[in-house]
């Protein structure tokens, strides 16, 4: 009983380093957001409230989350959360825009 359990403790002790190595790929891209809004247009352009990930037009959100494209005017209201990629093209609004990439009024 006794060589049994040094067979399960140094058995245990030698599959952990292993337990540990990442087999997947890297997913720290990855946000997990709601995309929730309430759109007045078509095709991804109008007046948007909410989460829209890409959209052209006005665009108003309480804050932004994984955003992708914004073409227009972006008004956000509150700090945003990751937004890896995201780029927002012409007029950021709010207590402090952010995106990977801010072409425009800021």
């Amino acid at each position: 009983m006794k060589k049994f359990l040094v067979l399960i403790i140094i058995s245990v002790f030698n599959i952990s380093p292993f337990a540990q190595t990442d087999f997947f790929a890297d997913d720290s891209n990855d946000v997990n957001c709601n995309y929730n809004s309430f759109d007045i247009g078509s095709r991804n352009s109008g007046i948007s409230f909410g989460n829209s990930k890409n959209w052209n037009g006005l665009r108003f959100n309480f804050s932004d989350c994984g955003i992708g494209t914004i073409n227009g005017i972006n008004i956000t209201f509150w700090k945003p959360e990751r937004s890896p990629g995201s780029q927002v093209n012409g007029i950021s609004l709010g207590g402090a825009p952010l995106a990977d990439n801010l072409t425009g009024v800021n």
